[in-house]
C-alpha cells in the first residue's frame, strides 16, 4: 500500500468517525439546548398563569397543556420538570410532551399548576437544522481534504524523489542524484544517508566484482595447465594400476574446481542481475532440446522418459537462465535416477514437475538450496540447486524439493505477471 492510499484510508476513517460522533453530540447538544428553551418558556408562563389566578383573571383555555388543581400539604413543593410520551389513538403513535408540575398558595390553599408543551414540534427543528450542518460539515471536510493532499504532495514531493532515485539506481555505475530541494531536516537527513549507503553498496560491488573476476581469472591458467600435464601423464605408457587411479582421483578433483569456478563467477551475476534481457519463451520446445541432449548423455542407464504435457507454457525470463534453470533440473533427475527406472515430467498452464526414482532417503532431510550441500556426490559442487534457487528468487518462481520413498520431485509454479519487469 502507498503511503498516499495509506494517509487517506487513514483520513477517510478518521473523518467518518468524526462525523459520527460530531452527528450524535450535535443531536443531544441541540436537544438539550431545546429542552432548557422549553424549561425556560414553562417557568415564565408559570409566572404570569400563578399571577392571574391569583388575581382573579386565569381562563383556562387550554385543558390539555395547562391545569390548575387543589393539592395536599406536601413538604417537597419545588418545580419538577420531566419528558414523557403518552400514546395517541388518532395517530397511532407516541406524542412527547414537557412537563412542569409547581405547587403556589391562595387564601392559604395550596395548589398545583401543571404546564405541558408539545416536543415534536421542537425536535423537528433541530432536524431541520440537520441538513444546513451536514453540508457545512461536508465543504469543510472536502475544503481540508483538497488542502491536506496538496500540502502532503508538495511536502513529501522529496521524499519520492529519493525513492525514484534508488529504484533507478545500477550499481553498475554507482549514480546516486535525487537532486532534492528542500528544507525539511528528515528528508536531508534520509537522502544523507541513502547516498552514503548507495556509495558503500557501489564500493563493496566493485571490490567484490574484482575478486571474483580476477581470482576466475587466476584459477583458469593453473588449472588449464594441470590439466594438460594429467592428459599427458595419462598417455604415458609406464604407469601402475594404483598411478592410474590416484591421476584419475586428481584429474576428477581438477574437473570439479573448474566447475566450482564456473558456477560461482554464474552465481554472482545472477545475484548482481547481470541478465536482464527478459522476454517471452515458449517452455515446451526448450525442454525437449534438454531432454535429448541429456538422454544421449546418460544412454548407458537405460531410462525411460514419461511426458503429460497438459498446455503450453511461456514465461518472460532470460533464455540463458532458462537454459541453466531446465539444464540444472533434467541433469540432476538423469544423474541421479536409479539404473532403468523412469522419469516422469508433467507441464500444465502454470507449473512443471520433474520426477524420478532414486535413493531419496540419502537427501531427504538435507536442505539442498544451500551452497555446497551434495547428496554424496564427489563430483558435484554443491551449487546446482543453489543457483536453480536464485534464479527462481530472481523471477519469483515457487521452486521445492519433495522427496517420498523412492521418488524425488522438483516442482516449478510460474507466477501468472504478464506486465512483470525484471530489470
Amino acid at each position: 500500500m502507498k503511503l498516499s492510499q495509506y494517509y487517506t484510508r487513514f483520513y477517510v476513517y478518521g473523518v467518518l468517525t468524526m462525523f459520527v460522533v460530531s452527528l450524535i453530540t450535535s443531536y443531544f447538544g441541540f436537544k438539550l439546548v431545546v429542552i432548557k428553551n422549553i424549561d425556560f418558556s414553562l417557568s415564565e408562563e408559570k409566572t404570569e398563569l400563578v399571577a392571574d389566578f391569583l388575581k382573579g383573571n386565569f381562563q383556562q383555555k387550554h385543558s390539555d397543556l395547562v391545569d390548575i388543581s387543589l393539592a395536599f400539604p406536601r413538604k417537597d413543593q419545588t418545580d419538577h420538570y420531566r419528558t414523557y410520551s403518552v400514546y395517541d389513538k388518532k395517530t397511532k403513535d407516541f406524542v412527547k410532551f414537557r412537563e412542569l408540575k409547581t405547587y403556589f398558595y391562595k387564601d392559604k390553599q395550596l395548589y398545583l399548576l401543571t404546564l405541558k408543551q408539545h416536543l415534536k414540534p421542537h425536535l423537528d427543528n433541530i432536524f431541520s437544522v440537520f441538513p444546513y450542518f451536514l453540508a457545512s460539515f461536508v465543504f469543510f471536510v472536502l475544503s481540508f481534504y483538497v488542502f491536506n493532499s496538496f500540502f502532503i504532495k508538495k511536502t513529501f514531493f522529496p521524499f519520492y524523489q529519493i525513492l525514484g532515485s534508488l529504484k533507478k539506481y545500477d550499481i553498475e555505475k554507482g549514480v546516486y542524484q535525487p537532486g532534492i530541494n528542500t528544507s525539511i531536516y528528515e528528508f536531508k537527513e534520509l537522502d544523507t544517508i541513502a547516498s552514503n549507503l548507495t556509495h558503500r553498496v557501489y564500493n563493496d560491488y566493485k571490490v567484490q566484482k574484482e575478486f571474483i573476476e580476477n581470482s576466475s581469472h587466476e584459477f583458469k591458467t593453473p588449472l588449464a595447465i594441470i590439466n594438460n600435464q594429467l592428459d599427458m601423464l595419462i598417455q604415458s605408457e609406464n604407469l601402475t594400476e594404483k598411478e592410474m587411479q590416484n591421476i584419475e582421483l586428481i584429474y576428477d578433483s581438477i574437473k570439479r574446481l573448474i566447475n566450482l569456478n564456473k558456477n560461482l563467477t554464474f552465481l554472482f551475476k545472477i545475484e548482481n542481475q547481470h541478465f536482464v534481457d527478459n522476454h517471452w519463451v515458449e517452455i515446451n520446445p526448450l525442454l525437449e532440446r534438454v531432454l535429448l541432449a541429456n538422454q544421449e548423455l546418460y544412454m548407458d542407464k537405460d531410462i525411460t522418459v514419461t511426458k503429460y504435457i497438459g498446455a503450453e507454457l511461456k514465461f518472460k525470463i532470460n533464455e540463458m537462465l532458462l537454459d541453466v534453470l531446465l539444464n540444472n533440473i533434467i541433469n540432476n533427475a538423469f544423474k541421479y535416477c536409479l539404473q532403468g527406472t523412469k522419469i516422469s515430467i508433467r507441464i500444465t498452464e502454470t507449473s512443471l514437475e520433474v520426477t524420478n526414482v532414486a535413493e531419496a532417503e540419502k537427501i531427504r532431510n538435507i536442505n539442498l538450496f544451500n551452497r555446497f550441500v551434495t547428496s554424496g556426490d564427489m563430483n558435484s559442487t554443491g551449487l546446482g540447486l543453489s543457483i536453480l534457487k536464485k534464479i527462481c528468487d530472481l523471477y519469483k518462481i515457487e521452486l521445492s524439493c519433495t522427496a517420498f520413498e523412492d521418488l524425488f520431485s522438483v516442482y516449478l509454479a510460474f507466477p501468472q505477471t504478464e506486465h512483470t519487469e525484471y530489470s
